[in-house]
């Protein structure tokens, strides 16, 4: 044991005093491999020369992270998404996973949900009234405010109105919330953001540039904005990037290929060779690889010279006259090697699951079989859920805030409801691989009253009750058309001779037009309706 190691271990109580100067004997538990140094019967707590020094300067999530720290992790994820396809589809997946919700009112006032669903969607659905710079509407800004979540940590929008008093947006990006000058003394301000000592949000301040390029700072209560952020514990003052464990794993696989498609253009360059022995000797001339090499002229046995022309070499299939010694080896290079794309893979592997979603989620979902596509969408379906929570908050105090200037300027009546807290979020559809057994499910499950009309058509982002009145109005049309078919051709069709309902659908739906179906029920049905007749006249 080196004089180095004996002091480590005495320091940690590991070596047995020896008073007599006899060498020292470790204790019994510190018998193995390595010498563990620390005070603690958990392994987790001590260090080990096996092991590097782990640093993390603080357990309190208010300070552990820095904003010159978050700036430098979303900086660099921010070039990743410019150069990496990976981050950006990882990015751009986890948004369009998420999708936008859809508002569905669910007051006591059924006219006031129809009349406040049409408001809604006309003018939030328009990014020139949504967004004060006319680039979103409400739900491609949604996909927007989780691509910036997912990249940056954060987003802010401040609440403003139209000309007309309508709800409106000014969207700020994460590097806009900062704190000025003045407030680094100020220990009520963090990173931009105005906390009490339960880091509770009670204002930002945001850095702008006036029209001549001069640097501001404006601060706003957090009533007037609505802010979105990834937060991951109760102490965080800001929310942080989703991605801030990949980043080193994305940077190493970036240059990795950047090395690795230089070498393979470099080892293009030279596609051929020739070796040469060491004890023969061969005049030439030309420039070598170096330059181009036209013709190559060596001395034979009987001191003749003998021409090679490279040019007509490399033209066709020509074999050159090689010296005593010498032959031509074709350069070739298998990189990259299996082993090295299998590390890649583990390497973006790690940087998926720190998302929490499953590998096969983002790629090579080809290589799973049935069984295992199932449980990697319903791992999918649980993270969506959770992540439709955070966006629906956010949904809905956008909502609250569009419904009280519509009433506000008389374009919807009053109501005694709470409009703000009575209304649904649906989402999109989920991600699915069996779409037919799918349908069938959701026609049973209707059926069987297990689902609503709400939930299946707020998937695709409808209004319930304006389908099932146009089914309706489908359906009355459709017959009127028949009976005015029957008078004019002499003929007894009914509805079902038309549409064909199935029977039933997995055995649950019937025919529910309260028409006869086959041709004995319609004969069956006039030959009751005959006799009915004198009974009525």
């Amino acid at each position: 044991m080196s004089n180095a190691s004996k002091r480590i271990a005495k320091a940690a109580g590991l070596l047995a005093s020896n008073e007599s100067g006899a060498p020292a004997v470790p204790k019994e538990e510190a018998s193995g491999p390595f010498l563990l140094v620390g005070a603690s019967g958990y392994d987790a707590a001590n260090s080990s020369p096996a092991r590097g020094y782990l640093y993390w300067p603080t357990t309190n999530s208010k300070f552990e992270l820095t904003p010159m720290a978050r700036h430098e992790i979303v900086r660099r994820i921010h070039w990743l998404y410019a150069n990496s396809g990976f981050c950006r589809r990882l990015i751009n997946g986890m948004a369009k996973m998420v999708g936008f919700l859809t508002p569905q009112p669910v007051t006591s006032d059924d006219k006031w949900n129809d009349l406040a669903f049409d408001n809604f969607i006309e003018r939030a659905g328009a990014p020139a009234t949504f967004d004060r710079a006319g680039k979103f509407d409400f739900f491609t800004g949604q996909i927007q405010l989780n691509r910036e979540r997912f990249k940056d940590g954060d987003t802010l929008a401040i609440k403003a109105q139209t000309s007309t008093g309508g709800a409106r947006l000014s969207f700020y990006e994460a590097h806009q919330i900062a704190s000025a000058i003045e407030d680094f003394n100020d220990r009520s301000v963090c990173d931009g953001v105005i906390t009490d000592k339960h880091t509770r949000h009670l204002g930002y301040s945001l850095r702008d540039f006036d029209g001549d390029g001069a640097e501001r700072f404006r601060r706003f209560d957090a009533r007037d904005c609505l802010y979105f952020g990834n937060f991951e514990n109760r102490g965080q003052t800001r929310g942080i990037t989703i991605l801030a464990h990949a980043v080193n794993n994305m940077i190493d696989v970036v240059e990795t290929r950047g090395f690795t498609k230089h070498a393979l253009k470099a080892h293009s360059r030279i596609g051929t060779v020739i070796e040469q022995q060491m004890a023969t000797v061969v005049a030439q001339t030309g420039g070598g690889f170096a330059g181009p090499l036209v013709q190559q002229v060596r001395v034979d046995a009987n001191g003749q010279e003998q021409v090679t022309n490279w040019e007509q070499v490399w033209s066709g299939a020509q074999t050159p006259k090689l010296a005593p010694g010498q032959s031509v080896r074709v350069v070739a290079d298998d990189r990259p090697s299996q082993n090295t794309q299998e590390f890649e893979k583990a390497l973006l592997r790690d940087c998926v699951w720190g998302t929490d979603l499953p590998y096969e989620a983002v790629c090579e979902m080809g290589g799973l079989t049935g069984p295992g596509v199932r449980a990697v969408l319903a791992d999918v379906r649980q993270w969506v859920l959770i992540q439709h929570r955070h966006l629906a908050r956010w949904c809905q105090s956008y909502w609250a805030y569009h419904v009280a200037k519509e009433i506000k300027a008389g374009r919807l009546p009053a109501i005694d409801a709470p409009y703000w807290k009575e209304v649904e979020w649906i989402g999109l559809p989920d991600m699915t691989i069996d779409i037919g057994n799918e349908g069938k499910l959701s026609v049973v499950n209707l059926h069987e009253g297990l689902t609503t009309w709400s939930s299946e058509h707020g998937r695709k982002g409808s209004f319930w009750k304006k389908r099932v009145r146009q089914r309706i109005r489908e359906v009355a049309f459709a017959r009127q058309e028949i009976v005015r078919a029957n008078e004019e051709f002499g003929d007894t069709m009914v509805y079902t001779d038309v549409f064909n309902t199935p029977k039933s659908v997995g055995g649950a739906v019937g025919n529910d037009t309260g028409q006869p179906e086959t041709a004995a029920e319609r004969q069956e049905q006039r030959r009751r309706d005959e006799e009915e007749e004198p009974q009525a006249a």
